[in-house]
């Protein structure tokens, strides 16, 4: 039995179930601990429900099996018993040798496609919403996939702005960088339409400036995962410092596509030093 531990927004939701999958298909027994969010419902709370994922559930009983036996693991060697292990992630970075025994809690946010990316085609499969999208989401879905070269731009403001700490770690990315992006793209076709999404359209209005843009409301009623999905409709992607961009960037499956991501992916100097595998190496990475 492992059990993968759930939580953050609907972005690292979708990284932390990719690991689970990869190891179910590794031949691991998985199950996903979703205990950590109860009443807590910060971005929006557990979304995954929303896809048509294929992992359980684990019980409290089964979680507190492994994890209580977290805080016998320094005496192991001396009981001579064989205690469970909690994996904490230690580092953004790909570790390879991730998982060294059954019978493990795994927790973090594993924040790289080399986890899961032999399992693309499953995930493409899994990340499918299992519900109606909305009317408004419908009339963006026919605007993109009418255009002959769509953009999806998105600026992630919001805690990252208001919120210290979130401030402190991560960071927003700079209007030089989604500047430089847009005129990069605009070099290369002709005949581009931007499609901008954000959690702070006013700032964008005001500061970004594109030839031919689409403004994605904010204000229209729908779930999130809706905007992921409107995203991986795109042509081209331009993302945020975010998992939520990342991932609509990652679910694009035009063979062409240019996704252009922040070299600067944290504010943080050394969480900014394990960013290297963040990015896939086909993304160009932009200051």
């Amino acid at each position: 039995m492992l059990i993968v531990q759930i939580v953050g927004g609907l972005g690292n939701q979708m990284f932390q179930y990719a690991l689970a999958r990869s190891l179910h298909e590794q031949g691991y027994k998985i199950k996903l601990d979703i205990s950590a969010f109860g009443s807590y419902k910060l971005h929006g709370g557990y979304q995954l429900l929303k896809y048509n994922i294929s992992i359980p559930i684990a019980t409290a009983e089964e979680i507190n099996k492994l994890k209580i036996n977290r805080f016998f693991v320094a005496f192991e060697k001396y009981l001579h018993i064989p205690f469970s292990k909690w994996i904490q992630e230690k580092t953004f970075l790909f570790q390879k040798n991730l998982i060294t025994s059954d019978n493990v809690y795994i927790s973090g946010y594993f924040q790289t496609e080399k986890y899961f990316l032999k399992i693309r085609d499953i995930l493409l499969e899994e990340f499918v919403l299992t519900q109606s999208i909305s009317t408004y989401t419908n009339i963006m879905k026919d605007s993109i996939e009418n255009t002959e070269q769509s953009v999806s731009l998105h600026v992630r403001r919001g805690d990252y702005i208001h919120n210290p700490i979130a401030l402190k770690t991560h960071g927003v990315c700079s209007l030089e960088y989604y500047q430089t992006a847009i005129d990069f793209l605009e070099k290369q076709y002709s005949n581009i339409t931007f499609f901008l999404f954000s959690d702070d359209i006013d700032w964008v209005r005001e500061n970004l400036s594109a030839k031919n843009s689409v403004v994605v409301s904010s204000e229209e009623k729908r779930l999130p995962h809706e905007d992921i999905y409107l995203m991986s409709l795109c042509s081209h992607n331009i993302i945020a410092n975010s998992s939520f961009s990342w991932w609509g960037a990652w679910l694009n499956q035009n063979p062409k596509k240019i996704v252009i991501a922040p070299k600067k992916w944290f504010a943080d100097k050394k969480l900014q030093k394990q960013s290297d595998d963040i990015i896939p190496e086909s993304w160009l990475k932009l200051w």
